[in-house]
């Protein structure tokens, strides 16, 4: 299964996704780019920015992508 699938997938199955889970599951290094090509193909990807509590307790911001 391609990277674009799997984003796809994962974003069908109503979850939401960020560079690290896409990396800790296993779906791509780059999503980024995975999303880019999913909106050129047609799919309404939305996506914001969020905060995440790091490591060492600071506080980060991610994008999130959703359908």
């Amino acid at each position: 299964m391609t990277d674009n699938k799997k984003v796809l997938t994962w974003l069908q199955g109503g979850m939401s996704l960020t560079c690290l889970t896409a990396i800790k599951h296993g779906i791509t290094h780059n999503l980024r780019s995975r999303v880019s090509n999913l909106k050129d193909a047609g799919h309404d990807i939305q996506s914001q920015m969020i905060e995440v509590t790091r490591a060492d307790g600071k506080t980060a911001r991610v994008k999130e992508y959703w359908l």
